[in-house]
């Protein structure tokens, strides 16, 4: 699922949504309208919940990754080892 947050002015009781390239056309999309209670100022002003950059702990400082990190920790057989 693809979200965009677009925050627009309305011109006439209409609002028009630019999709950027890439988007998946063939799919019919969801639009919700909410009415703000802020200028617009100041939410450009906030930052955006989860937006401030993360850092990683001091103690990973020069750990690498070795082998395949989406590959499955077990193999297939040992699903069953509770069954």
């Amino acid at each position: 699922m693809q979200a965009i947050r677009v925050i627009k002015q309305p011109l006439n009781h209409q609002v028009t949504v630019d999709l950027p390239p890439g988007f998946d056309q063939t799919k019919r999309v969801e639009v919700i309208v909410l009415g703000l209670d802020e200028p617009t100022e100041q939410l450009a002003a906030q930052p955006r919940s989860g937006a401030s950059r993360r850092h990683p702990s001091a103690r990973l400082a020069g750990t690498q990754i070795k082998g395949d990190l989406m590959a499955p920790a077990l193999p297939d057989a040992d699903w069953n080892a509770l069954a």
